[in-house]
């Protein structure tokens, strides 16, 4: 089932319902000049959150008409009829004419409706519709779920204050670089790879209370970037974010295969998660760093990632393996970036191989 067809299910699943009475307002966001608009009051920015967003999503529109409408503005104005907060992808044109009907359909209908006639991918995160290249939208939300488990491994009173949800607001022309340090600094979090993260403008935003995953990871993606939480200490790196065609799991290549289990493995040492499975796995020109994080998300596996790989991950690799073992498996990824790995129970470090070549 495409991605979009399922667009229902996940927005059931993020737990949030919604009023089908109450009429909207909805936030656009990209790298466009904004037109001089007035500034909303804040009674006016009550985005639907919770049960109520849900049930706006499901209540109808009785009639819409875009004749050639530029996409921002077409947008905004259905925002202000239903109160839900959209996120424009930085990628997606905001000036591109929509000429678009809608006869008695269902928010979420005319929603999926239009990313599709767009050829662009749509998801939701929390309560903030996300439209965006479909690559990114195929992956996001489980992207976002599995910083959300990893955050979970934190102290318990620091994980606790990243996952309440906060609302958020920004300036005009506020650059995202600076918005990602100071979310950071505001969830006394370090950040390592801001320079991934290149100069642009947004215009102004507010948005529904976000946790720390949804917020940064909205931030993030119009970059190709998500992030990875650092366990021994409050810090988190930027990293690549797994597009589809980089995500082991929706590899049809890739199948586990049962394998009996290594007895004479030496006792006391931690078994490797995944050592007693065979993988048949075919990548052609991918990030290093990519391909890493996906397996190790299919996996289940934490991944640390030495400070000092940071300028190989975006190496592009290309190798493959049949009925080989978890350990052939990374040496076959890994080895042609001149890089390395240590399995243990608290999962999978990446680091520099010891002779240091490129």
């Amino acid at each position: 089932m495409p991605k979009n067809e399922a667009l229902a299910d996940r927005w059931h699943s993020t737990g949030h319902k919604g009023s089908p009475r109450l009429l909207l307002s909805i936030l656009i966001l990209g790298v466009w000049s904004m037109l001089a608009t007035p500034a909303l009051h804040a009674e006016e920015l009550d985005w639907l959150s919770g049960s109520r967003f849900e049930q706006q999503m499901d209540s109808p529109i009785e009639s819409l008409h875009w004749g050639a409408n530029p996409l921002r503005r077409a947008l905004d104005s259905l925002a202000r009829s239903q109160r839900v907060a959209v996120f424009l992808d930085r990628r997606i044109d905001p000036g591109q004419p929509i000429d678009f009907s809608v006869q008695n359909e269902r928010l979420r209908d005319v929603i999926q409706r239009l990313a599709a006639s767009l050829q662009i991918g749509v998801c939701c995160v929390g309560p903030v519709v996300y439209f965006g290249p479909r690559p990114t939208t195929d992956v996001l939300e489980e992207a976002i779920e599995l910083r959300r488990s990893e955050i979970r491994r934190w102290p318990a009173a620091f994980a606790k204050r990243l996952l309440d949800a906060r609302p958020t607001a920004w300036s005009e022309l506020a650059e995202p670089r600076q918005l990602i340090q100071d979310l950071g600094q505001r969830s006394k979090l370090e950040i390592e790879g801001l320079e991934r993260v290149p100069h642009d403008l947004w215009p102004a935003a507010d948005l529904p209370a976000l946790d720390f995953a949804e917020h940064m990871s909205l931030l993030l993606a119009g970059f190709g970037l998500t992030f990875q939480p650092i366990r021994e200490a409050p810090r988190i790196r930027l990293v690549p974010l797994p597009v589809a065609e980089d995500r082991v799991a929706e590899s049809p290549k890739t199948q586990p295969q049962p394998h009996p289990a290594k007895k004479d493995r030496p006792s006391g040492k931690p078994t490797p998660p995944g050592s007693e499975v065979r993988y048949t796995l075919e990548v052609q020109n991918q990030p290093v760093g990519a391909v890493t994080q996906a397996l190790a998300s299919q996996l289940g596996l934490h991944v640390e990632l030495d400070p000092k790989t940071q300028d190989r991950l975006d190496r592009r690799v290309s190798f493959q393996v049949k009925e080989a073992t978890l350990e052939a498996l990374l040496q076959a990824l890994l080895e042609p970036a001149g890089l390395t790995y240590r399995l243990s129970d608290q999962g999978l470090t990446v680091t520099i191989q010891p002779d240091g070549t490129d």
